[in-house]
């Protein structure tokens, strides 16, 4: 999955500092699933299908900030994200960029949900003789 956004930023008060970016972004729940040059193909159609426009030409030549995105990496996996171009965010990263308080876990109710059955025991049966005769 992909995302393409355009959005100003500024750095109040001075309006003469807003520029544009076009941020692109994969995302994934498994952090090693992602496949950064098959996304960078993507990338690369997703732009090019925008047309011959003005638009899309002036799209098409703003900054890019390339991100994956996933609920968390290992550092080995942002270390090869990194070195194919890619930002690496996973859920802590966001909440801590967005300056997030996750608050505490909230408590869960045990009368809410369905008690979890145990697994019925995994035993041969016992063979089977045939009818018992008493005499």
């Amino acid at each position: 999955m992909y995302l393409l956004t355009a959005y100003e930023t500024a750095e109040p008060p001075r309006a003469s500092s807003v520029s544009e970016i076009v941020i692109l972004a994969g995302c994934k729940r498994n952090a090693g699933r992602h496949q950064p040059a098959r996304l960078d193909a993507q990338f690369r159609e997703f732009l090019d299908d925008l047309g011959p426009g003005t638009d899309a030409s002036r799209t098409r030549s703003l900054p890019k900030e390339l991100y994956l995105i996933s609920p968390e990496f290992t550092a080995e996996q942002k270390l090869k994200g990194t070195r194919a171009g890619y930002d690496c965010f996973g859920i802590g990263d966001m909440v801590r960029e967005l300056r997030i308080d996750p608050g505490p876990e909230p408590e869960v109710d045990a009368t809410l949900r369905p008690p979890l059955k145990k697994a019925a025991a995994t035993q041969a049966p016992e063979p089977d003789d045939g009818p018992s005769h008493s005499m």
